[in-house]
């Protein structure tokens, strides 16, 4: 269970990551750093709210190569919805369960491996997307001590 404290905090980055996200979308697009960024913050986020194993099982996830689930509108918009959302819910109920997560966690995953399919259709022979993984596997190496310690936010900075 998540202290008030953990929600506050998630709040914070929540919003800072609504904020990039928006950001990216109005200058025209993404690529492997501001993609990655957007993962580490939610995988901030959730191990805020869903404890030091969220890291491990979000970014094993993301390595793996799977179709994105279909989608009738832009993912980062979507992904922008559904954060947007869950951004409300827990700073108005202080819900840090349910639907509102889960859809926002399953619209990064969506968004990742759409990112990464993009990817491997740049025609540069895989070499983006193999730049991409690496940078997961790195991510998804650091222990969640080392997660927590990494700068990624500026709610980072100030704790």
């Amino acid at each position: 269970m998540a202290t008030q404290q953990d929600k506050d905090v998630a709040a914070s980055i929540l919003d800072e990551l609504t904020t990039q996200l928006n950001n990216n979308i109005r200058s025209g697009g993404f690529n492997n750093d501001s993609v990655m960024w957007l993962i580490k913050a939610w995988t901030k986020v959730g191990m805020r709210l869903r404890g030091p194993g969220f890291h491990r099982q979000s970014t094993a996830y993301y390595i793996m190569k799977r179709d994105p689930t279909p989608s009738v509108g832009k993912r980062s918009k979507t992904l922008l919805a559904a954060m947007e959302a869950f951004e409300t819910v827990l700073e108005k109920n202080g819900t840090t369960d349910g639907d509102f997560f889960n859809r926002s966690d399953r619209a990064m995953l969506d968004f990742v491996w759409e990112y990464r399919k993009q990817l491997g259709l740049a025609g540069d022979r895989g070499k983006s997307e193999q730049a991409f993984t690496s940078l997961l596997m790195r991510w998804n190496s650091l222990t969640a001590d080392q997660v927590q310690k990494e700068v990624v936010t500026n709610m980072d900075r100030s704790i």
